[in-house]
């Protein structure tokens, strides 16, 4: 097992001053006090650059700062002294002043050397001087000599290295020791200078002491509160940038103390105008000892002792104290029991702030990973099976002001939810009230093929990542996925990449001539498709059924390699028949070699829907099942079909197209699931057994039919010497081409159509016509009649006397174009609907030419008689499905 233990480092300046790292050149403590100050200052990183040397003018405002004397610097006149510092220079006011001031000097041939490195002789000379040691130095033998002593002697020089060039950490050091050495001052008595060290006078105690309207002072506490929790007592209506140490609020400035929750710390403080106190800076002191777990890294947890795995995989131990303050989740846990310590994911951080090596303080911080789905305003929609507390919704309501959100990346930058993407994971850290909620959003993902799994991870493109056991559990070696990491960079979700895995139907195993290569009969499916079909009983308001179209994309022979891994055991081709029951067939999955032969076999996982048994479908959920010992399961665009026909004549049958709706909900269909999704509830493959005859025709449905008009039947013969036909039609939306099936010499509906010949037609998956139904041949002339009265086949023939619009029919409550027909002496009144016009065509008897046409193109009758347009109408059932204006 690997473990990975969290240390929290808290001598270091991230810790304590949120800035750069510091070099040895400074110990922590003057590190600390000099920046409090505000005496140095890090750049734009907080990088101090503690190890690079320090040059002059670097050193002269350092100097400024430190005696306070940076803000009359500002206003002071700049005086030309220097022929090598412009007036113009970043540090011309501080060289400026600080000759004035009699700080240093230059060296003696008008120059100053603003960017040479500074000597430590040099530094140390300057800070004697600005301390009111100068004299005494003179007296001590001059510079260097006299300098150094007095420094040495006042313990200035302790952890300067003497060896090495002057640094920006010698600064600090130097400065350091200098703040608290009393300062030496001088006076006239009886005509003479005096010098006299004023005793408790020092330099730090001018920063502290009030000045103007502030005032610094440095102490020490523990940090009880921030505006999240709270360790003693609750603390009402802290804000964000508040802290309470030791029972005073302060705010944090810019400081990281709200982090330091539950830790005794050093902090600087200063006092603004409305008397409340700011941070300048804040440390852990040395009495903290602070240990963060993963919860891999914990061996066993008892009330006394939590014993985990430390540097080495060695077993190291952290006692607890008698009655520790346990927070989970930024809650108090009022009662301490063994369980309290228990979470699955996330960290215990153990803080001993008393120095007794005894956990005085203990924050449990546990979290969930979820995915996003999608994100709209402020409601987080999460990804089907990624749900936080059984819901697949996180509203961010930031009008609640009793629920509090904090949503930062990974590296600590605050977020807004519009920032938020879609397949974003999100580690959710919830308090037991669902009053704090924390999201850690993370967008960091890893693409490759799965190398190796074992029992806490995964090997990617040979770098390991950490995962949970239901992660684990969802892939396999050899699997080529995006993985999406979280905050902590473990794998928190995998998602299958495009898979050399495909999916088929063994329908026959065998081998070649009897003796030879063993063959396998794979049927390949296609991606399950969605149509609409347009429910025609309500001319008014036509609704439209949606329809499951599943076809097969091919039937093929494959080669088998003469070794194949089947089921996860490599077996020899020959054997390879012995495992696949020849009447039944095999749904699987397979991969195919550089030489195209099958390499691997795998018996797709069956879900739902026994053989033989067949079960509902319901087309709103697109969901398979419906029988109470049936498993369910749903399908989407990603799901592939395999056709099976009930009988094989041959294999044509396989290219038959199956439609699945569920217009009656009693019918049932023999449909079986595989490779079931528990997450998203899908199946990978579904596998439909129905009736595919290639040899027959499609029935006319004329409730689902196409209809149209035949302008031309084409013969021809393709490369194959087949003899095929073509048939031109004009339709509603104009003339249009289409291919027929290879079933002319079972259907001779097909091969008897003639020009002007009106038709209900259907075609399949490949958009060729699969059957006719011939209404009338207009190309035999038109008569006048109504025949076939109360069938699917009424018809009704004769001149135009009359259109109406805008009539209503009062028993179909419509608008409708009345055309009246005149059949030899009566007449008859036939409502058409207005709205939703059925299709109408204009056959010119003269030329036999067809097209679409507007029924208000049909002349009526005029007043002598001439000039009328016979109007055909099909109408079965009295619901008028069409209309040819014959001229």
């Amino acid at each position: 097992m690997k473990h990975i233990k969290w240390i929290v480092m808290i001598l270091t300046a991230c810790m304590l001053l949120g800035v750069g790292g510091f070099a040895q050149a400074a110990t922590e403590k003057a590190l600390f006090d000099v920046t409090s100050l505000g005496i140095i200052q890090g750049d734009e990183n907080g990088d101090y650059k503690l190890d690079s040397p320090l040059t002059r003018a670097e050193f002269m405002e350092a100097l400024l700062k430190f005696l306070q004397y940076d803000e009359a610097a500002k206003i002071a006149d700049v005086q030309k002294h220097f022929t090598d510092v412009s007036s113009d220079a970043w540090y011309a006011r501080a060289v400026s002043f600080g000759v004035q001031m009699d700080l240093m000097n230059g060296y003696g041939d008008g120059t100053f050397g603003p960017d040479n490195a500074i000597s430590l002789e040099e530094a140390v000379k300057t800070v004697v001087v600005s301390l009111g040691y100068g004299a005494v130095a003179n007296g001590r033998g001059g510079y260097p000599t006299g300098h150094m002593l007095v420094a040495a002697e006042n313990g200035l020089l302790k952890n300067i290295s003497q060896e090495n060039s002057f640094t920006r950490g010698d600064l600090v050091e130097l400065l350091y020791n200098a703040l608290d050495m009393d300062l030496m001052v001088q006076s006239v008595q009886d005509g003479q200078m005096i010098y006299e060290v004023a005793k408790g006078e020092t330099i730090r105690g001018r920063h502290m002491k009030e000045n103007s309207d502030e005032t610094t002072y440095k102490a020490k506490g523990i940090v009880s509160a921030n505006a999240d929790t709270w360790l003693d007592v609750p603390v009402q209506n802290m804000k964000d940038n508040e802290v309470m140490i030791d029972g005073i609020i302060y705010r944090v400035g810019t400081t990281n103390a709200a982090a330091l929750l539950g830790q005794e710390v050093d902090f600087y403080a200063v006092r603004g105008e409305d008397d409340r106190y700011t941070l300048v800076s804040v440390k852990p002191t040395r009495n903290n000892h602070v240990v963060s777990l993963r919860e891999n890294d914990i061996k066993s947890t008892t009330l006394s002792q939590i014993k985990y795995y430390g540097e080495n995989e060695r077993e190291e131990r952290f006692d607890i104290a008698l009655q520790p303050m346990i927070v989970k989740n930024g809650v108090i846990i009022k009662i301490y029991t063994e369980n309290a310590l228990q979470f699955e994911k996330g960290s215990i951080t153990l803080i001993d702030n008393s120095g007794d090596e005894a956990a005085d303080v203990i924050f449990i911080d546990e979290y969930q990973n979820v995915q996003v789905e999608e994100v709209r305003e402020n409601l987080i929609y999460l990804m089907p099976g990624s749900e936080l507390d059984g819901s697949r919704l996180i509203n961010v309501d930031k009008e609640n002001k009793d629920v509090k959100y904090h949503i930062k990346d990974k590296d600590g930058k605050t977020l807004e939810v519009k920032e938020i993407q879609k397949e974003d994971i999100i580690s959710v850290t919830v308090d037991e009230y669902k009053t704090l909620y924390s999201l850690v959003v993370c967008r960091e993902t890893v693409e490759g093929t799965i190398d190796e799994i074992t029992e806490d991870g995964m090997v990617i493109g040979a770098a390991f990542y950490e995962a949970d056991d239901a992660v684990i559990a969802g892939v396999k070696v050899g699997d080529s996925v995006t993985a999406y990491l979280d905050w902590r960079g473990e794998v928190a979700q995998t998602k299958e990449l495009s898979s050399s895995m495909l999916y088929g139907y063994i329908a026959q195993i065998g081998q070649q001539g009897g003796f030879g290569n063993t063959q396998i009969k794979m049927v390949t499916g296609k991606l399950i498709q969605e149509d609409i079909e347009t429910n025609e009983q309500n001319k008014d308001d036509k609704n439209e059924i949606k329809v499951l179209v599943c076809e097969n994309e091919k039937v093929e022979i494959l080669d088998v390699a003469d070794k194949v891994s089947f089921n996860g055991r490599s077996i020899g081709a020959s054997s390879l028949a012995q495992q696949i029951d020849p009447t039944r067939g095999l749904a699987v999955k397979y991969t195919l070699g550089a030489d195209g032969k099958v390499r691997s076999i795998e018996s797709a996982e069956l879900r739902g829907g026994e053989v033989g048994q067949k079960i509902k479908y319901d087309v709103r959920d697109k969901v398979f099942g419906g029988i109470t010992n049936i498993q369910s399961f749903a399908i989407d665009a990603n799901t592939k079909v395999i056709c099976l026909p009930e009988t094989v004549n041959n294999d044509e049958d396989y290219m038959v197209q199956v439609r699945i709706d569920n217009t009656d909900s009693s019918r049932r269909f023999n449909a079986q699931g595989y490779e079931y999704d528990p997450i998203t509830k899908k199946v990978k493959l579904l596998v439909v057994t129905e009736a595919m005859d290639a040899n027959q025709a499609s029935n006319v449905d004329i409730n689902k039919a196409k209809l149209g008009m035949v302008k031309e039947l084409r013969k021809y013969t393709d490369e194959s010497m087949e003899t095929k036909y073509k048939v031109i039609i004009v339709e509603e939306s104009g003339e249009k081409t289409y291919e027929t099936v290879n079933i002319i010499d079972k259907n001779r509906a097909i091969t008897d159509l003639k020009k002007g010949d009106l038709i209900y037609f259907v075609k399949n998956g490949q958009d060729k016509i699969e059957n006719v139904r011939k209404i009338y041949a207009f190309g035999e002339g038109v008569g006048t009649f109504y025949r076939y009265q109360g069938t699917d086949n009424e018809q009704i023939s004769g001149y135009l006397q009359s259109l109406d619009f805008d009539e209503i029919d009062v028993m179909k409550n419509i608008l409708v174009i009345k055309a009246t027909i005149d059949l030899d002496g009566s007449s008859e009144a036939i409502g058409i609907a207005q709205r939703n016009a059925p299709p109408t065509f204009l056959y010119e008897e003269a030329t036999k030419e067809i097209r679409p046409a507007a029924l208000r193109e049909a002349i009526p009758v005029g007043s002598d008689g001439s000039g009328a347009d016979r109007l055909f109408i099909i109408m079965p059932n009295d619901d008028v499905k069409a209309c040819v204006i014959v001229r």
